[in-house]
């Protein structure tokens, strides 16, 4: 998609270009996604994209912050990206 889209706005124009509302909603949704996967990485620095228990690391439950509002934020973050994709 991250390489089909430039493609498709600047040589093909096989899609049509979307209304300025709804590019905007799909860049806020983007940013949203993209923000709340790096505040993860920020916040747990056991955070990786494999889940792996590794108990002579003393690994934790994190309960703040981005941890309090999502149990799962790279996972909620990833699921925004495509929905900016299919609006912008």
């Amino acid at each position: 998609m991250i390489a089909f889209i430039p493609l498709d706005l600047f040589r093909f124009h096989l899609m049509a270009k979307p209304a300025t509302l709804v590019a905007s909603f799909g860049l806020v949704l983007f940013v949203t996604g993209w923000w709340m996967m790096t505040l993860a990485l920020k916040e747990n620095a056991f955070d990786a994209p494999v889940v792996k228990y590794q108990k002579e690391r003393q690994q934790k439950v994190i309960v703040r912050r981005v941890y309090g509002v999502v149990r799962h934020p790279m996972y909620a973050g990833a699921v925004l990206l495509p929905s900016a994709f299919r609006y912008g």
